[in-house]
């Protein structure tokens, strides 16, 4: 129920939008069943910005760990560029360059070509690490890349992903016209 609140669009209903969340969380770990967690906490990341970071970051890391003790695949591709990107937000490159790693390997495993959001959060990871090491020529390539993708693609949520990304980096840089 609380991912078909998001998103929030009346501030007042966030409350119960997280309670929702909380709440299916308490009844999955209640009922015992590792892939009844795993499908809720997968879910949380849509109530993910409206919830305390230390909170958020404990959902992604016990999302990312789960669906790695359960053969999840599919929870763990669409997991852990967020949670990448979390690690390096706290500091934690070395164990974020881990688990890019492990993505990577992750990805190659999949027979049919990575879908255009797969290959735009790739280069967007790409991009971050590259801007944060001061990389800024291979960080706007692999951000330009990642807008031709964007661009290319009928989803609009992929130029809005790309979007953010570049205000990331406008901020990272202190360059508003990024």
């Amino acid at each position: 129920l609380a991912a078909a609140q998001t998103p929030v669009t009346d501030p007042a209903r966030a409350t119960e939008v997280v309670a929702l969340l909380r709440s299916a969380i308490e009844m999955a770990r209640a009922l015992g069943d590792r892939h009844a967690l795993s499908f809720v906490l997968s879910f949380g990341a849509t109530v993910a910005l409206l919830i305390p970071e230390a909170e958020r970051f404990g959902i992604m890391t016990e999302t990312v760990e789960l669906a790695r003790g359960l053969g999840q695949r599919l929870t763990l591709a669409s997991a852990l560029p967020a949670y990448i990107t979390a690690l390096l937000g706290r500091g934690e490159r070395a164990r974020a360059e881990a688990e890019l790693a492990r993505y990577d390997e992750l990805l190659a495993e999949f027979r049919q070509p990575l879908s255009p959001l797969q290959r735009l959060r790739r280069l967007l990871l790409g991009a971050l690490l590259a801007a944060l090491a001061g990389d800024v020529e291979e960080a706007e390539r692999a951000s330009e890349a990642a807008r031709a993708i964007a661009d290319a693609a009928p989803m609009s949520s992929l130029s809005l992903l790309w979007l953010t990304h570049r205000l990331a980096l406008a901020q990272l840089h202190g360059r508003p016209e990024l």
